[in-house]
């Protein structure tokens, strides 16, 4: 896999977020408190792994129609 996605892009993802992990467990509802943070990271590594791998093979698209059922 080739990409130019570096330490430099990965810790500015991180620090764009730093804040809102910090918000997000800054509550005394401790259920509310872990689903803000996990979103967050959820989020996060969303963002990391579009950078990280661009467009998949094109043998491993998703097809754009299914068959009828």
């Amino acid at each position: 896999m080739d990409t130019k996605f570096n330490s430099e892009d990965f810790n500015e993802i991180m620090k764009k977020q730093f804040e809102a992990l910090r918000q997000a467990v800054d509550t005394n509802d401790f259920y509310k408190a872990e689903s803000g943070f996990v979103n967050i990271w959820q989020e996060m590594g969303r963002q990391v792994f579009e950078k990280l791998v661009k467009e998949p093979p094109p043998s491993q698209k998703k097809s754009k129609s299914s068959p009828p059922h």
